[in-house]
C-alpha cells in the first residue's frame, strides 16, 4: 500500500495556512472525506483542524488505529463526538473563540449546526474556496499518480480494440473494461464534490445513446439499466458503421484522469469522420492555450468562436438538455476541480493546474463524437497525460 509523505503532506498544510493568515481565519475544521485525505495521507472519519500556524491535529472518529498506520502527522487523537472537539483543540494550545472556516459547499447543514453549537463563540465561515484553490496546483507526486491512472485506461482501451463486437450490449463493453481497469489498479470509485454528482467510471455510448437525456453535469448521455440509476451503458446493442463513445474516469492513489476516445465498428461515413477530425483541431486549439497565466475564461470563450463559424454549432458540449457550457474541467482527487474551462473564470492558469479538455459534438439520431484528454498546466505550456492515438479507433466487423 502506498503512503502519502511527512514532506508531501507538510507543503500543502503549509499552503492553506498562508491562505488562512491572508484571510484572517484562525483555523478550518474539515471533515470531507477528500479534504481530509488531501491533508492527512488518510481518508479515516473524523474532524482535521490546520491552525494558521502549528500543527494540524487529526481528531479521528473511526479508525484512529488506521488513521496512525497510514498517516504522518504527528497528533492523531481520538474523537467522541463534534462536542469533545473544542476541549482536543484547546488541550493542544489552540484557541477556540477564534475566526474558523469550514467546507460550507458540502457540508451538511445538521452537522454544520452541531459544530456551530459546539464551538460557542466562534465566527464560522466558509474555506472551500481556499481549499479548492490550494488542491488545484498539483505537485510531482500528485502527477506521478495520474499518470499511472492513464496507464490503466492506456490498457483498458487496447484491450477494448480487440473485444467489442457487433451486436455487444453497451453494458457488456462496460463489464469488459470495468475488469480490465481494476485488474490494472484501479481503486473502483470516482469521487465527486458536486451534491447529488454520482458517477460509475464514465459513459460508454453506442449511437444515439451519447444524446440520451441526463442529469450529470456533463455532455455525453447515457441511458443506464434502471432509472434509479442513469449511469454507464445500457441495454442497446452496438451496430456497424456508429460511433461508440467511451467516456472513462482512471484511478489510481485517489487521482483521476478522465480520457475519450471513439471507437467504430467498420469505417464511419464521411460526414462522421469529418465532423471528428474538427473535433481535434478543437482539442489542438484548446491545448494550445493551456499555459500558465492565460485566463481559462478567456480560452472558453475563444473556443465557442471558432466553434461558431462552423455548421456545428448547435451540436457542440451535449445535444438539446445535456449542453454544458464548459469545455474542460480540474480534475485530481475529485472530478470536478478547478480551474474550469468556462465563462466567468478568471483566476489565471498556473503551473501544476490539471484539467480534462472534452470537444465534443451530438446528434439526436447518431450520437456523439469527439475527444478528451487530461493536461497538467507546465512552465512553457502542457503536458497530456493521458497519451494515446487520437485517430477514431476502427474496430474489425
Amino acid at each position: 500500500m502506498e503512503f502519502v509523505a511527512r514532506e508531501e503532506l507538510s507543503q500543502r498544510t503549509h499552503a492553506l495556512q498562508e491562505k488562512l493568515r491572508r484571510g484572517e481565519l484562525d483555523g478550518v475544521l474539515l471533515m470531507q472525506n477528500v479534504d481530509i485525505f488531501y491533508f492527512t495521507g488518510t481518508a479515516q472519519n473524523g474532524i482535521l483542524f490546520i491552525p494558521s500556524s502549528g500543527e494540524p491535529l487529526f481528531m479521528v472518529k473511526k479508525s484512529v488505529t488506521r488513521a496512525r498506520i497510514e498517516s504522518p502527522l504527528d497528533q492523531v487523537v481520538p474523537l467522541e463526538s463534534v462536542r469533545k472537539a473544542p476541549d482536543l483543540i484547546q488541550s493542544h494550545g489552540h484557541r477556540v473563540d477564534g475566526r474558523f472556516g469550514m467546507e460550507l459547499d458540502v457540508l451538511p447543514v445538521s452537522l454544520y449546526d452541531r459544530t456551530r453549537k459546539a464551538f460557542g463563540n466562534a465566527s464560522i465561515v466558509d474555506a472551500s474556496g481556499l481549499v479548492r484553490e490550494v488542491r488545484a496546483s498539483k505537485s510531482p507526486y500528485e502527477i506521478e499518480m495520474m499518470r499511472k491512472a492513464a496507464g490503466q485506461l492506456a490498457a483498458g482501451f487496447d484491450a477494448l480494440r480487440t473485444a467489442i463486437r457487433e451486436g455487444m450490449r453497451e453494458i457488456d463493453i462496460c463489464a469488459q473494461l470495468e475488469g480490465i481497469l481494476r485488474r490494472e489498479g484501479h481503486q473502483g470509485i470516482v469521487r465527486a464534490r458536486r451534491w447529488n454528482m454520482e458517477l460509475w467510471y464514465g459513459a460508454v455510448s453506442a449511437g444515439a445513446s451519447a444524446s440520451y437525456p441526463i442529469s450529470f453535469e456533463g455532455p455525453v448521455g447515457v441511458t443506464g439499466l434502471y432509472p434509479a440509476v442513469p449511469q454507464s451503458g445500457g441495454e442497446r446493442h452496438v451496430n456497424a458503421g456508429e460511433p461508440i463513445v467511451i467516456d472513462i474516469v482512471g484511478g489510481h492513489g485517489g487521482y483521476l484522469v478522465d480520457k475519450t476516445r471513439i471507437f467504430c465498428i467498420g469505417e464511419p461515413d464521411a460526414a462522421l469522420r469529418e465532423l471528428y477530425e474538427f473535433a481535434l483541431t478543437v482539442e489542438r486549439h484548446i491545448e494550445e492555450r493551456l499555459r500558465p497565466g492565460n485566463v481559462p475564461g478567456d480560452i472558453y470563450d475563444e473556443t465557442i468562436e471558432l466553434v461558431a463559424e462552423t455548421p456545428y454549432a448547435d451540436h457542440f458540449m451535449g445535444w438539446d438538455e445535456n449542453r454544458v457550457g464548459f469545455v474542460g474541467h480540474g480534475i485530481g482527487l475529485e472530478i470536478d476541480e478547478l480551474p474550469v474551462l468556462a465563462h466567468g473564470f478568471d483566476a489565471p492558469l498556473e503551473t501544476g493546474m490539471t484539467v480534462a479538455v472534452e470537444p465534443k459534438f451530438f446528434y439526436p439520431d447518431t450520437g456523439g463524437v469527439g475527444i478528451e484528454d487530461t493536461y497538467v498546466v507546465t512552465a512553457t505550456g502542457c503536458e497530456k497525460l493521458t497519451e494515446y492515438p487520437t485517430e477514431m479507433i476502427i474496430v474489425p466487423g
